[in-house]
Parts: C-alpha cells; sequence; structure tokens
C-alpha cells in the first residue's frame, strides 16, 4: 500500500482529480457488486430477519441483538459471522469470500426458539430480495458519526498512510461514487 498506492493517491490529489479517480473506482465496485449479487436467485421465507445498515452505522451490534432475540438471550457462538450470514461477501475478492457463513450454509436457525435466520447486509434496496414473509430491521446511523467512522476503520485497518485526506475522503463520501459503497443517501432511502 505505501509503495504504490500512497504516492498515486498523493499524486492525484495533487492533480485534483483523487476524486475523479477513486469516485470511478467506487463506481465500478458498485456495478460488479450488482452483477455478481448473491441475492439474485434467493427467495426469502418467513425465517429471514435482513439486517440491512449502511456499513459502520451499528451492523454487528444489531446483529448480535437480533440473534439473541431468536435464541431468547441464550445464543453462543464463536464468532457472529460463523452463525450469521453475510451474502454481500460472496460477491467480494479474496479473503471475505471467506469471512462469513454462506447462506446456503446458514442452518443453525432452526434449533434456535424462534426459528429464525439472521441475515447481514450492507446492500441498498434495490439489491434486496424483498418478501412479505421475511422481516427486515434497517438501522440508520447520523451521517456524520458514520463518515468519522468509516475514516478512521478504513485508514487503520485497510489503507494506512496511503489513506485520502479527510477532505478528498468527505468529498467522495459526499457523492454518488463513494470508494466504498452507494452514498448513505441512497442506501438509506426507502423504494
Amino acid at each position: 500500500m505505501d509503495v504504490v498506492l500512497r504516492p498515486a493517491i498523493r499524486t492525484f490529489e495533487a492533480l485534483g482529480c483523487a476524486e475523479r479517480v477513486l469516485g470511478n473506482l467506487g463506481a465500478r465496485w458498485e456495478r460488479q457488486l450488482a452483477k455478481k449479487n448473491p441475492f439474485q436467485h434467493f427467495i426469502p421465507g418467513k425465517q429471514d430477519v435482513f439486517v440491512m445498515t449502511y456499513a459502520k452505522s451499528g451492523t454487528n451490534w444489531m446483529m448480535q441483538i437480533a440473534h439473541q432475540l431468536v435464541y431468547h438471550g441464550k445464543g453462543e457462538y464463536d464468532h457472529l459471522h460463523n452463525i450469521v450470514p453475510w451474502p454481500d461477501t460472496e460477491a467480494m475478492p479474496g479473503f471475505m469470500r471467506r469471512y462469513a457463513i454462506p447462506l446456503k450454509e446458514a442452518t443453525h436457525w432452526t434449533r434456535s426458539p424462534e426459528q429464525k435466520r439472521v441475515i447481514k447486509t450492507h446492500f441498498n434496496w434495490e439489491l434486496l430480495p424483498y418478501s412479505e414473509e421475511a422481516r427486515y430491521i434497517a438501522v440508520i446511523r447520523d451521517p456524520k458519526d458514520i463518515f468519522v467512522s468509516n475514516y478512521f476503520f478504513i485508514r487503520d485497518g485497510v489503507l494506512g498512510r496511503a489513506m485520502p485526506t479527510v477532505d478528498t475522503w468527505f468529498n467522495l463520501y459526499l457523492s454518488d461514487r463513494f470508494l466504498v459503497g452507494a452514498s448513505w443517501a441512497v442506501n438509506t432511502a426507502l423504494p
């Protein structure tokens, strides 16, 4: 990251084109996710509870609440992603594909008192399958707090010193071509 990405991003920022270049990468990423959407042929049933959030909006917190509710406060696990599928990762590159249990392997819910399966997603509404029988929990967090959390999460966990400046990241965040997903406004808008 430091050797290649950091100088490239600094050069793009100096030339005033960082937002355009990174925004184009974000738009490409969104198109790839839509094309590889693992929900394309999935039909949700009455057992399905979708925890739908924009990234850094309290997803893990809400997944744990939902999981404990379906297990009446007695849900146990080694790692939450061993029992809560995150189908989005099936459309992601590399190691992320193996990060969470695949939807088709998530069968633990059959042993839960409520007979419900919690499913995590950051996808926008139009990429999700809808069913009258399924339940959908949308968590919406203040976009200012999401920005701050997102910036430090990406800087400290992904890009390191290659992280764009706060100004560049903020302008990307407000655009419709954010590098790590659609804009907050698009994601949280009801269909």
